[in-house]
């Protein structure tokens, strides 16, 4: 039998994008309890295995569905009961046509007994430094989509006035200090040619490379948690440990494909 890998409270948020307040009172309310809590301390640790159910609540909550609503359908038996209560709602919903469709998918998931982290291959790599351009922002969790596209307007305008082009797929660096709770800075990154300069907000600066643990995200960005919570537990199935801030490496450009066709690197620096 596979060993239950549980992570703190701070690690689980950071990987399902839900913040340690709205964890706790998910646990409060019966709607998403820890896998365990410490009996001295009340510290609550969560399994990875947890990460879908925590990625369904997450996007509900955005899609509108009230709490009760969510314990409710969680708590429903009958898929068919389930795929009309949210149709229903989507039909309500419009523009959260393509969140609802995620919901739905995973919610048919759990109701067959198919919960759990999907399979993703862990990579191991060198990734060499690569110099960009970038903005920095601070942003709590809910508002990392806002920020990060008006960083990326910011930096597109600058290189287009500057005729700097790219030099490979836009990525997002999640500094240390980056949490669930407060949220805290990231750096949203364009690469460059070296010597490629910076003016005002736009940064120029050097990507730090090494060897990464990455594995490639299909699907929209919302559902991210999943393949943050395959390459971290491997990282601890494998004996290695974090060694510097996650990254994702947009493969994709969202003006051209769907949602459901998104393609994200995952990165995360080991020793």
């Amino acid at each position: 039998m596979r060993r239950v890998q549980l992570v703190p409270i701070g690690r689980f948020s950071q990987i399902t994008r839900l913040t340690i307040k709205q964890l706790r009172h998910y646990d409060r309310l019966g709607i998403l309890r820890p896998a365990a809590v410490d009996e001295d301390s009340g510290y609550r640790y969560y399994g990875l295995t947890q990460v879908d159910r925590a990625v369904v609540v997450r996007l509900l909550r955005r899609a509108g569905v009230s709490l009760d609503d969510i314990a409710s359908l969680l708590g429903e038996a009958d898929a068919a009961t389930i795929l009309q209560r949210l149709r229903v709602h989507r039909d309500r919903l419009e523009s959260s046509m393509a969140e609802m469709r995620t919901a739905l998918a995973l919610l048919e998931g759990l109701v067959e007994q198919k919960e759990g982290l999907t399979v993703y291959e862990i990579e191991v790599k060198q990734v060499p430094e690569q110099a960009v351009l970038l903005v920095r922002k601070r942003t709590t969790m809910d508002g990392i989509g806002d920020a990060m596209g008006q960083a990326f307007g910011e930096l597109m305008a600058y290189m287009g006035s500057a005729a700097i082009t790219p030099a490979g797929p836009p990525l997002c660096v999640y500094t240390e200090e980056f949490d669930g709770e407060s949220g805290g800075e990231m750096w949203v990154c364009m690469p460059v040619p070296p010597g490629a300069a910076g003016q005002g907000a736009v940064e120029a600066a050097m990507v730090p490379g090494g060897t990464m643990a990455t594995t490639v995200h299909q699907g929209p960005y919302d559902t991210i948690g999943q393949a943050y919570a395959a390459v971290f537990g491997w990282i601890e199935e494998h004996g290695h440990h974090p060694a510097g801030p996650m990254r994702d490496v947009y493969l994709t450009d969202p003006d051209q494909v769907p949602p459901e066709e998104y393609l994200t690197e995952v990165q995360w620096p080991i020793t």
